[in-house]
């Protein structure tokens, strides 16, 4: 009756009460024969159920073998006791036996979860040398531990700590997507599990193409893109997103748009993300035109005008000195809903204009109708702007004016404040 609880118990998983059950054969010698194939169920619960102590102890008493170590270094490991796994781990190398692939990838896996990503990438870089061969997992952690190094070190630009000998950053990201795909052995890197080339997960992919977006490699991220659905992996709205911020922020605007092109061939519906980044290739660009003929272009995809995006195709227009577009823009914006009406951001945007147009009575008067007629209140960044505007026109007298005003309207001078207050 006991075996067939137990053998009942293994098929749905409920390992704890495995555990239960093996408590009560030890207590009551002679209840069941514990053979082989009894303190090999019972070392499997206690690797699910990270019971390192308690599967060491049956190992002891079973017998010692390699699937059996494995398992227990496994049970150590979940539990967090790197010590004890390790040391196990060197008994199971004077026996002259080898860790499985699940070990090695769950050792990583725990270095991971506990910061260590170092170790699980030297980890990585052990495999071969310790005769065991990689499998999809196995490159999905190291993907994912090259990735992370890649945002903790974001200022260095993708330059990890020195941590292994065959790459760093986006790199090393790309080279061991390359190598899961590869029909023999890429240099540096492990044996792939039968010799057979691995196709990537959609997660694989993604990690790579986030981690050369956010290291500024444009053209690689839309390559891998392009992989990734040759491969017949699904990238939806967000990654597409992804790749054409990053070739927005390189100014990249017709590759931007051909990704767009790309979205409809597979309907994917474009959302505003999409319509940002389009627009802040125009501004990178200097296409103020462009931002205004994707601005009109929305409704044919569904989507209404916001705040957001009346924002970015002003800034486009300022920074190109196109004032008469950018008044155009907020004439739209004050007949728009709530979600398109003019912010702090928009007005401060249209003083730019004024100031580039060196045309500081008409800055100063947008600031008092800031106030007076818009009731938005001006920030710092609207009173320096004004400040600029008269400086660069030679009214230093009002530009102090408004430096010493700062305090009545609530606002604290920042440098820029103090900055343009020296040089006055």
């Amino acid at each position: 009756a006991y075996l067939a609880v137990g053998e009942a118990c293994a098929r749905p998983s409920r390992y704890a009460i495995i555990l239960n059950l093996y408590q009560r054969f030890v207590g009551e010698p002679g209840l069941v024969d514990l053979n082989a194939t009894i303190y090999d169920t019972v070392l499997y619960a206690c690797e699910r159920q990270a019971d390192g102590v308690l599967g060491e102890s049956i190992m002891r008493t079973a017998g010692e073998n390699a699937e059996r170590y494995n398992r227990v270094i496994r049970a150590r490991t979940k539990q967090l006791e790197i010590t004890d796994a390790v040391r196990l781990y060197r008994e199971l190398q004077q026996k002259g036996w080898k860790l499985e692939t699940s070990t090695i990838n769950l050792m990583m896996q725990v270095c991971f979860a506990i910061k260590q990503i170092d170790y699980s990438l030297r980890l990585f870089t052990a495999i071969d040398a310790l005769g065991i061969e990689a499998d999809e997992r196995t490159f999905t952690i190291a993907i994912r531990s090259a990735a992370a190094l890649v945002s903790i070190n974001a200022p260095a630009k993708g330059g990890p700590r020195a941590s292994t000998d065959i790459g760093k950053g986006w790199v090393l990201c790309l080279r061991l997507l390359n190598a899961m795909r590869s029909k023999e052995q890429a240099q540096g890197m492990p044996r792939i599990k039968g010799g057979l080339p691995i196709v990537p997960s959609s997660y694989c992919f993604t990690t790579v193409i986030k981690c050369l977006a956010s290291s500024g490699e444009a053209e690689k991220a839309e390559s891998v893109l392009g992989q990734m659905v040759k491969a017949g992996c699904v990238a939806d709205a967000g990654l597409y997103a992804i790749v054409m911020r990053a070739c927005a922020q390189r100014g990249r605007i017709d590759d931007a748009f051909r990704l767009l092109d790309q979205m409809k061939e597979r309907k994917i519906a474009p959302e505003i993300a999409h319509i940002a980044a389009l627009l802040l290739a125009c501004e990178r660009r200097g296409d103020p035109q462009r931002s205004i003929e994707i601005l009109d272009s929305m409704p044919t995809f569904n989507l209404k005008p916001t705040t957001l995006t009346y924002n970015m195709a002003m800034s486009a227009c300022a920074k190109r000195g196109e004032l008469p577009l950018v008044e155009k823009l907020l004439a739209k914006m004050d007949l728009e809903s709530d979600e398109a009406k003019p912010d702090i951001v928009s007005l401060n945007t249209v003083l730019d204009a004024y100031k580039r147009a060196e045309k500081w009575e008409a800055c100063l008067e947008f600031l008092l109708k800031m106030e007076n007629e818009r009731r938005i209140k001006p920030d710092v960044v609207s009173v320096n702007t004004a400040i600029k505007a008269c400086k660069d026109n030679s009214q230093y007298e009002i530009a102090l004016q408004l430096f010493d005003g700062m305090g009545a309207r609530g606002l604290v001078p920042d440098s820029v404040s103090f900055t343009e207050a020296a040089i006055l």
